[in-house]
């Protein structure tokens, strides 16, 4: 077929638009795939970010003494709190297990109920108006009217035993003496989830008294002289509070009195005071952490290493 001259001008010009309009998209195009490929980047930085922050890890502190109060060096510690001005503390020990009101200031015990001998009273909460006290072995929950003390009911919880306890987000939060961390409904007091506390891959068990402070759960852990600042959804420990020294300040102090374990963490929140005992330890401690700054890798293995339980102590 012949074409005239005037059909194949008309040809050309068409195919000569359409390659002017496919260079005409060009910048367009490579203008979108360019925005994309930055989208992308920026989501695989952010990507990098959060995992680097998964995989920072926990932050170290050491902590100062603001002030000492008297404390019962008869008081074997197993729970304690701070609520509105007052101090309230679990003891333990069959027969000698108590529940008690105590004036900060004095160490003067104002009021004090006492468990039968088949109890050992462990870790202490409270809930509305009532305080909860774990006891070991023997998976109750006691609960007393925080006012006067007076018993007000007995309780079975799921636990294989009763460490410590605390409350946060509506739930009791309970420790077994394990790595494991329980949170219980506060009037079934069935378990309504449970969390490893874990640093670096590690199990970190012996977890004893709890206490809730901002958004974590803070424990001590059994014979050694550390408290672990643990999340709660995950049971990542963001950061160990090292407490080395303490326990060797409390002895100087004992004129000469049998001291055990660093144990007793509660938490002033509406003045943001922090205050730590011991079992049979002569003075509760007011402490103010301090936050070590970038510690090297050394650093926070030895951290690890003073903490973290290896093998079996019971």
């Amino acid at each position: 077929m012949v074409l005239s001259s005037a059909s194949s001008g008309l040809s050309g010009c068409a195919i000569l638009n359409s390659c002017l309009s496919f260079l005409l998209l060009l910048p367009v195009l490579g203008a979108s795939q360019c925005n994309a490929l930055a989208s992308g980047a920026e989501q695989l930085s952010q990507k990098a970010r959060l995992l680097k922050d998964s995989d920072d890890g926990p932050v170290i502190y050491s902590y100062e003494i603001v002030a000492t109060y008297p404390h019962d060096p008869k008081a074997f510690t197993q729970g304690l709190l701070f609520h509105k001005g007052v101090l309230y503390e679990s003891t333990g020990l069959n027969g000698a297990s108590s529940v008690r009101e105590v004036e900060l200031e004095t160490g003067n015990v104002i009021k004090q109920r006492n468990l039968g001998r088949q109890h050992f009273g462990e870790g202490l909460a409270l809930y509305g108006r009532k305080l909860y006290q774990l006891t070991w072995q023997t998976n109750n929950l006691l609960s007393y009217t925080r006012s006067t003390l007076s018993p007000a009911a007995a309780l079975k919880t799921p636990l294989n035993d009763g460490w410590g306890l605390t409350t946060g987000n509506g739930t009791f939060v309970a420790s077994d003496g394990s790595a494991n961390i329980f949170f219980l409904h506060p009037t079934t007091i069935a378990a309504v989830r449970q969390v490893t506390v874990r640093d670096n891959g590690r199990d970190v068990g012996y977890l004893n008294e709890l206490e809730w402070v901002g958004n974590e759960i803070w424990a001590n852990v059994w014979q050694r002289e550390c408290i672990a600042r643990i999340d709660p959804e995950s049971g990542r420990v963001v950061g160990w509070i090292d407490m080395i020294g303490l326990t060797a300040h409390a002895f100087d102090r004992a004129n000469g009195q049998r001291l055990d374990v660093l144990n007793g963490i509660a938490y002033d929140e509406e003045h943001e005071r922090l205050f730590v005992t011991g079992k049979f330890w002569p003075l509760l401690y007011e402490i103010r952490l301090k936050k070590v700054s970038s510690p090297p890798d050394t650093e926070i293995e030895r951290i690890r290493s003073l903490c973290i339980v290896t093998g079996k102590l019971l």
